[in-house]
C-alpha cells in the first residue's frame, strides 16, 4: 500500500519490498533493478544463515562487491553496534549473509 505521507524515497521504497517470509524483504520480487554492494572492511565473514552462531562460507577483502538479495529483519548487536543482516550473491554463485555493518551499497 503506498502512503503519500512518507517524505523520503528511502522510507517509500520500504513500502514496495516484498515479504517474502517472516524475517525478509525481497527486492528483487517488485521488478527492481539488482542492488550491488561492497564491503566496507577487512577479513569479513559470509555466514550460511543471518547470526554469528552459523557456520562461515569464507572470509572476504575489504572491496569485495556482491549483489544484495536482501536486508532481513534479523538484527544483532556485535562490538556495541545493532545492525540487520544481509543476504547476498557473490559473484561465483554463493549465496549467504554479511553483518550488515560491514556492508555498502553501490549503486
Amino acid at each position: 500500500t503506498y502512503n503519500s505521507s512518507y517524505p523520503s524515497d528511502s522510507e517509500m521504497n520500504i513500502m514496495i519490498y516484498t515479504l517474502t517470509d517472516e524475517n525478509e524483504y525481497d527486492f528483487t520480487a517488485n521488478g527492481k533493478s539488482e542492488l550491488k554492494g561492497k564491503l566496507n572492511d577487512d577479513r569479513v565473514r559470509l555466514r550460511e544463515g543471518p547470526g554469528t552462531d552459523t557456520t562461515s562460507l569464507g572470509v572476504f577483502p575489504i572491496g569485495e562487491e556482491f549483489i544484495i538479495l536482501n536486508f532481513t529483519q534479523i538484527y544483532q548487536e556485535i562490538d556495541g553496534i545493532y545492525k540487520p543482516w544481509v543476504r547476498v550473491k557473490l559473484n561465483n554463485g554463493t549465496i549467504g549473509y554479511f553483518y550488515g555493518q560491514y556492508v555498502e551499497r553501490i549503486n
